[in-house]
Parts: C-alpha cells; structure tokens; sequence
C-alpha cells in the first residue's frame, strides 16, 4: 500500500474532471494515488452517490479536493464516507448544516450577472429563438434580482450549426460570418452588459469555472451538457412560472439608441400615418409551408390605402422581397433603407400594430403590449407542457396564456378576409392621436443616429 493517502478531486458544477489534468500530473509526479471523476451533474444527491462511489474504491484512506460547486457535494458527504482522511477546499462552497448553495447566491454580491449561454450546436440560428432566450434573461433578472445580463454564443468550429439540415451551408470556415449577422440581436435588451463568443465549449467551460461567484449562469450544466433545446424551457419554467407569480411578463425593449433611431425613421417616412410593421417571410429553402401568402397581403394593403392612415413598414430579408411590394402608395420597405436586423426589431418595438407570419421578427411583437396578428401558425395540443398555455379564442385563432386580447395568431395560411377584419379589431384598439401627432422630443438629427448602424 502506498504510504501517501489517495488523491480524490471534485469539479464544478461548469467544468469536467478533465480540468484537474495539470494538478493531476504533479500530484503523480510526487507518488500520489489521484483520481478526478466525472460528475454526472443531475442533482445534488447524484452527484454525491457518485462520490461515496469512487470513495469506496479507494485503497485506503484519501484527501477529498473541491472546487466551487465541488465543496457541496463533499460536505454533503457527512461523517460516515468510507475512506476520507480529510477535506481540502480549493475556493470552494463549505456550507453548514440547513444551507444551499442557491441560498447562499439568492442575495447576490454588487456586479453579479447573468450569463446566459447560447450554444448553436443545439439552439437553431435564427432570430426569433435568441429573442425568445433574451426574454428569458428578463425573467432571471427578476427571479435572482440582478441588474446585467452577459450573452455568451459558443460554437463548435468542425459543427457550428448542427441544429437542422437547413444551416448545413454554415461551415468552420464562413461560422464567423454568419454569426455576425445574429448577433446583433443581442441589443434587443436594455440590461445588456457583455456580449462572448466561444469557438470551443471547453473554453466557455473554464470561463464558467473560474467565474462562479460573479454569474447566475443560465441553462445549467445540465441542461446545458444533455443540449436540450431551449425554447420550451423558456416558455414552460420561466415565463410561466413567473406570470403565474406575478400576473405578467417582463417587456423585450431595444437599448435606447435604437429606440430614438426608430422614432426619427418613423418621423421621416412614415408619419403622420400610423406605423404597422409587417413581417414577410418569403424563404424558398426551409419551412415553404410558413411563408407568406403575398397575393393576401397585397390586396390587403391594397384595401387599406383609401380606408386607413396607415404605412406598413415590410420587414423581411432583403432576398425576400417582392417587387409588386414597391408599388404599394402606403407601403415602405425597410431594407430599402439599408436597416440591419437590430433596426428592424426596433422598428416592430416602435410601431402601432404587428402583423405577418411567425417567425424570427415575429417574436420581438410578442413580449411587448402592441397588437399584433401571426399567422400561418397553429399550436397543437401539448405543445407546450401546462395546456393553459394557449388559449383558444374561436375557429382558427389563438393567444399565449399572457397576451392581451388584440395579440392573436392566426392558423391556417392567411387570406385578404382574415387580414381586414383582425386589422378592423386591432385599429380600434390604436390612440390614433398619439400616433399621428407624437411629441417631437427628440433633438438629435437623423445623420447623427445613424452613423454607425448598418
């Protein structure tokens, strides 16, 4: 038997046992036993079976060394582990008896963040499911009583997108490129602090480990390691948990930079007609079934131009375009003015009313108290986890557990009927004085706002 006691290290919660390989080698080096398991990471009780596991295969008696995470799980062993000869804790939690490591982080230090992870090996890349997750921010804000959210992408270089066939074109060469232009929609939240991007998870999972004390990180290791996909965790735990606790939602806003250029844009094309964005998706690749139904929207907007002091502002990608559009007296196209994605959403922020199909923009519509129509889209039975979730309004129309009685989605592809009875119902729900006649509080010119966007 070696006279040295065994060595047994304990990860944490953000990291594998691989991160102890250089202590391991210079533990080795001077004769120590070590081993470094892996941890499962499922529950607190998991995690310490898992333990007494490799304990009880130790050849007599052993130090137990943890680091962050790694300090519960070894006090959590109480007095009668088999062969522990001691506890050493390497800027680690040593909770007393009735703590938790949550309670412990409920009241957070001064700077404590956030950090919510976006992982594009399982989470699609698009726009609507990384809003969707910056709502989600908004909620873990409340819940931990933090003021910043961090945003961290993190991808494989080898498989960047391997979420759906669809983003097979998305390769280690052009990843760079094509993340550039998800980014940005990253400013569709006022409480942003600092934006990551992770070629490699195993950097991220450093970053984490050493980072602990100053982050509420979101998903967990769990979630994060079994690579779920996000959205309905999202939607089933965090918003509605926290409306059922408070009766609503959080609000998505745009930082303020791009709220006042979204109002100078408005000032300059559009008013004094009323704002309505509308979102077109005219995608010949993935998901033809969603697209819109132009011939529809044309005669809606067709309809409208002698009823109603609207200007639909299009919104869409700019091969998604339809020449008939520009033809349309009450109808701007915002690509036509070279907006990037970030402006687009805070035009839809900015605007009245929303409407269009429902994807990517789409989602900006919902976290707000505007009314909007989506359509082209049915929520199924059980789509969700808590059947309340959606709440059946009549024949084809439906709405989130939390959105108002004018925020309503549409089954079925859209029809010229559909389009000008729901937008009857949403107009009358418009201050149309507010709209046509907006204070002018602005003293910032147009060129000055708009410098350095795209």
């Amino acid at each position: 038997m070696n006279a040295r006691p065994n060595i047994v290290l304990i990860h944490g919660a953000w990291a594998e046992g691989s991160c102890w390989s250089g202590v391991i080698e210079r533990l080795q080096a001077d004769g120590y036993h070590v081993t470094a398991p892996q941890f499962p990471l499922t529950a607190l009780a998991d995690d310490v079976a898992r333990l007494r596991q490799v304990l009880d295969l130790q050849d007599g008696p052993a130090i137990v060394a943890g680091h962050s995470y790694g300090g519960q799980v070894m006090t959590a062993l109480g007095p009668d582990a088999p062969n522990v000869a001691g506890l050493v804790y390497i800027a680690a939690f040593g909770l007393d008896q009735g703590e938790s490591l949550g309670g412990l982080l409920s009241t957070p230090p001064s700077g404590r963040r956030v950090l919510l992870i976006y992982d594009t090996y399982s989470q699609p890349f698009n726009i609507g499911d990384i809003l969707i997750m910056q709502e989600g921010s908004l909620v873990l804000r409340a819940r931990h009583g933090i003021d910043l959210v961090d945003f961290a992408i993190v991808y494989d270089p080898k498989y960047p997108a391997a979420s759906a066939s669809v983003f097979s074109g998305i390769t280690e060469d052009n990843a760079l490129y094509h993340l550039a232009s998800i980014l940005p929609v990253a400013q569709v939240n006022q409480h942003l602090g600092s934006v990551f991007l992770f070629n490699s998870h195993g950097h991220l999972d450093r970053f984490i480990a050493d980072n602990t004390d100053y982050y509420q990180v979101w998903p967990s290791a769990w979630k994060f390691g079994s690579r779920d996909y996000l959205y309905y965790e999202v939607f089933n735990d965090l918003l509605y948990g926290h409306h059922k606790e408070h009766g609503a939602i959080p609000h998505l806003t745009c930082r303020q930079f791009l709220a006042d250029w979204a109002r100078v844009f408005l000032r300059r094309h559009v008013q004094p007609s009323v704002p309505v964005t509308v979102n077109v998706r005219n995608n010949m690749a993935f998901h033809t079934h969603r697209n819109s139904h132009l011939e529809s929207w044309l005669e809606f907007f067709r309809y409208c131009a002698s009823r109603y002091p609207a200007t639909f502002v299009i919104i869409c990608a700019r091969a998604e375009i339809d020449e008939r559009l520009r033809r349309c007296p009450n109808v701007v196209i915002a690509k036509d003015h070279h907006t990037g994605v970030e402006q687009d959403l805070a035009l839809i922020q900015a605007s009245a009313i929303h409407m269009g199909a429902g994807s990517g923009p789409a989602s900006m519509a919902w976290f707000t108290e505007k009314p909007y129509l989506m359509v082209n889209t049915v929520y199924g039975p059980g789509y969700f986890a808590h059947p309340e979730m959606i709440l059946q309004e009549e024949d084809h129309i439906q709405r989130f557990w939390f959105s108002g009685p004018h925020q309503r989605i549409a089954g079925g592809v859209e029809t010229t009927e559909l389009l000008v009875n729901e937008f009857a119902s949403m107009w009358a729900a418009v201050d149309l004085d507010r709209w046509r006649n907006p204070p002018s509080d602005d003293s910032r010119s147009e060129t000055d706002l708009s410098l350095w966007l795209r």
